[in-house]
């Protein structure tokens, strides 16, 4: 959801054939305030908690605290959208609607900038129905419509639920968001006298049960491109992955078997902070496009500042490491069977470029590590958010229902601490 880098799918107005699309992504960044983010994070785990065959891409960008994807809407959105909603997106300096990336939420919606509201077209249907979605940080009401839904070239949806928000708070500068969890989040989200229990997404409607998220970590040399590619081919090419997912079975438990969870074994170098279970029963967590930052249970995330020697920063609200101990900081990883995923110490380092941003101070080493306020054993006990996907390809598969995971040429890369760590 938003708190954290942010994907954006740029979406193109020609919608014929069945060819491949791929769109590049940009990033831009934008000042959050003192301890909001880590904040923020830690509201959406506490929702999460209660809660519950072609190849196509689409760029994305990251605008550090949410993954942005371009949405049109319309049929199609290139040639029958009225005068008035011409004259209004021209104002708002695009042609879409600019919405979250969430592979931890389900419904798809708009409407979330009172400038810039959703505006029906000659084939958006009212449906009759009141749907309204919590997000721990946010929250928005509204209206259902099925509607024309393009992503990019050849990845167009027909009658797919659209929400049409008339009270949205907490979404910054997103126009909405693009849910691509799993089917059954959506259950109890319409309420009506013939509102199904639940909808089929995005992904199911486009008949791709397979998606990937790719993102370079901000100053790479590749620009801080992204990309989520839709079809059978999780390893699109070798500027995305360097090898073939491993893939892991969602995990049976509950919550985390809600959403696109995992049961993963987390080490810090050689001292393991998170073990496969306690009291006999799975720690699980979920790997989540809509959180920033890597949370931990209260019990591993007080092990890793242990052994970092970092201290919480009251204001920032994210561990501050003293420069000194950088060089002594060792891999972060993630284990399932014999795969580990292991975040480099500059990987587990907040970008410093971006320290401002935090409502942190350019000389200062954060951690892009938090607390998520509750030992594990809940079924709940760790998320993999956007900093995590800037190192890894992730890949979400419905037909499986299991989830890959693959190193990028990124995995490695020295860019988030910048002359701090030389």
């Amino acid at each position: 959801m938003q708190l954290t880098a942010t994907l954006i799918l740029t979406a193109l107005c020609s919608l014929v054939g069945s060819v491949p699309a791929s769109v590049k992504i940009d990033r831009l960044v934008n000042s959050m305030g003192s301890g909001t983010l880590s904040r923020k994070d830690v509201a959406r785990a506490r929702q999460l908690k209660s809660g519950r065959a072609r190849n196509d891409s689409v760029p994305i960008e990251d605008r550090t605290f949410s993954f942005f994807i371009p949405i049109q809407l319309g049929c199609p959105p290139a040639t029958c959208k009225p005068l008035a909603v011409w004259a209004r997106d021209a104002a708002h300096g695009t042609l879409k609607d600019n919405v979250i990336l969430d592979t931890g939420s389900s419904n798809t919606w708009v409407g979330a900038q009172t400038s810039h509201p959703y505006i029906p077209t000659r084939c958006s249907k009212l449906t009759g129905n009141a749907v309204e979605v919590s997000y721990g940080s946010g929250f928005f009401a509204g209206t259902e419509y099925n509607d024309t839904l393009a992503l990019a070239n050849a990845l167009t949806v027909q009658a797919q639920s659209i929400g049409a928000a008339q009270f949205a708070r907490g979404f910054g500068e997103a126009d909405g968001i693009l849910g691509l969890g799993p089917e059954d989040l959506t259950e109890g989200t319409l309420t009506g006298p013939n509102a199904p229990s639940t909808m089929p997404t995005v992904s199911q409607n486009l008949g791709l049960t397979t998606f990937s998220i790719f993102m370079a970590p901000i100053n790479s040399t590749a620009g801080d491109k992204g990309t989520l590619n839709f079809g059978p081919d999780t390893c699109p090419d070798s500027t995305q992955c360097i090898e073939a997912p491993h893939f892991t079975p969602v995990t049976t438990r509950s919550p985390a078997s809600h959403f696109w969870g995992i049961d993963l074994v987390i080490s810090y170098g050689d001292e393991t902070i998170l073990a496969s279970s306690t009291n006999g029963k799975p720690n699980s967590g979920v790997v989540d496009s809509g959180t920033t930052l890597v949370i931990l249970a209260t019990d591993a995330f007080n092990l890793y500042m242990a052994a970092t020697g970092a201290t919480l920063d009251p204001n920032v609200g994210l561990l501050k490491l003293p420069t000194a101990n950088f060089a002594g900081m060792k891999d972060l990883c993630f284990a399932t069977g014999a795969s580990r995923f292991c975040l480099t110490p500059d990987a587990q380092v907040w970008p410093t470029s971006l320290n401002t941003l935090i409502g942190g101070d350019t000389s200062s080493i954060y951690l892009i590590t938090a607390n998520s306020e509750e030992l594990s054993g809940t079924g709940l006990d760790y998320i993999l958010g956007q900093m995590f996907h800037e190192r890894f390809l992730v890949t979400y598969d419905l037909s499986q229902n299991a989830v890959g995971l693959a190193k990028t040429p990124f995995t490695a890369s020295t860019t988030n601490c910048g002359s701090l760590c030389a």
